[in-house]
């Protein structure tokens, strides 16, 4: 289809962590969650990844999507 329509398109693997923004921020979380030191899944589900979820700012955020283009243009 974008071909026939002749949309212009890049060549990148399509599960790049690196221009996936959530590979980003999962990486920052698990970081976060292993400094905790906790040896199964209850009290990660319980309280770990809830709060670091909530230490997530919008700013951080939307630094991720941000450096998009950045990233992009180095591959």
């Amino acid at each position: 289809f974008l071909k026939k329509k002749e949309v212009k398109t890049m060549t990148w693997p399509i599960t790049s962590p690196d221009l996936n923004p959530m590979e980003q921020l999962w990486s920052v979380l698990q970081r976060e969650a292993a400094q905790e030191n906790i040896s199964n899944k209850e009290p990660l589900k319980k309280n770990n990844v809830f709060e670091e979820w909530q230490n997530v700012s919008a700013g951080f955020c939307a630094l991720l999507v941000s450096s998009i283009l950045r990233r992009i243009e180095s591959m």
